[in-house]
């Protein structure tokens, strides 16, 4: 005997079938730069840190605020997606506090500023002020992986000037630029994404409180209601390979990031990371317990 009254059962059962997995895919989303050749974008970066330092009863803080104005031109996007970007910095500032004898320094430097700085302002805006209009060329996938970086040598020789230890000598290195614009533009997966998809990037790091594997972990946490961004989310895991030769050593560490995806606009808009360590090193008979609290912001805006 035909049960011919299951059919109809049958095909509703396949075409919500059908339905729902439609429904699914239409969720996923390609999270990839979508440039074109002659696109303008400006960038603006902001870079704060606080540093307290603490030996026996005496501590110490100090803090640094630096911001940059940069403009992105696209001047060709390859057949793979691959977009070489020139860019130009337009304006920096800089916000320093360190203690000293009197109690705190202050230095505060605008390279659009016309009033005449002395001191150390004036010896920062000096060395600040050839980057201002410099070129750097960047290559960049469509997934946000940086290829290559080529600065300069004149850009170079105006950091050479700059002390060791200046956060604008680190940063304007093929390393320290490859790194600033993997904050926005992180390298995603090779497929789209569903809401609660993970992924995953390791690379070793060395530093004066040892060997460790950075291991950044982001999560697809899809579209809010009331937003037309999509929003991943980060968390950082620093995990040590080798300790320090010094006795230097990072007794705590927590990173988490926000990045926001314009799928109009194809484009990753905004982006922070938040990072919290500290870390203890013997000097003397003593030891220097450091606190550090950084924050590295980014927006990007097509022109």
């Amino acid at each position: 005997m035909k049960h011919y009254f299951l059919k109809p059962a049958l095909i509703g059962l396949l075409v919500f079938s059908m339905f729902s997995l439609s429904q699914l895919c239409a969720q996923e989303t390609s999270l990839t730069w979508k440039l074109a050749t002659n696109d303008k974008f400006s960038l603006v970066m902001q870079q704060q840190a606080q540093i307290v330092s603490q030996v026996d009863q005496r501590s110490r803080t100090s803090s640094n605020d630096m911001q940059m104005w940069i403009d992105w031109e696209v001047v060709d996007v390859g057949p793979n997606g691959t977009s070489t970007i020139k860019q130009t910095i337009k304006r920096i500032t800089l916000a320093t506090k360190t203690p000293n004898e009197s109690g705190e320094q202050v230095t505060n430097v605008d390279t659009d500023a016309q009033d005449n700085a002395s001191g150390l302002a004036a010896r920062l805006a000096q060395m600040i002020a050839p980057l201002i209009g410099g070129t750097i060329t960047i290559k960049m996938t469509e997934r946000g992986a940086i290829e290559s970086v080529v600065i300069p040598e004149s850009t170079m020789e105006s950091l050479r000037q700059a002390p060791e230890s200046m956060r604008l000598r680190q940063l304007f290195t093929k390393k320290g630029l490859g790194e600033m614009f993997g904050q926005a533009a992180l390298e995603t997966p090779d497929k789209p994404v569903a809401q609660g998809d993970t992924w995953k990037s390791s690379r070793e790091i060395t530093s004066e409180m040892g060997t460790f594997d950075q291991v950044q972990e982001f999560t697809f946490q899809g579209q809010p209601a009331d937003s037309n961004m999509q929003i991943i989310t980060l968390k950082t895991e620093l995990r040590e390979k080798s300790p320090s030769q010094t006795g230097a050593r990072l007794d705590k560490f927590e990173g988490t990031g926000t990045f926001e995806y314009d799928p109009a606009e194809g484009v990753f808009s905004e982006s922070q990371i938040d990072n919290q360590m500290v870390t203890t090193k013997p000097y003397s008979d003593m030891v220097i317990e450091t606190n550090v609290t950084s924050s590295i912001k980014l927006s990007v805006k097509r022109q």
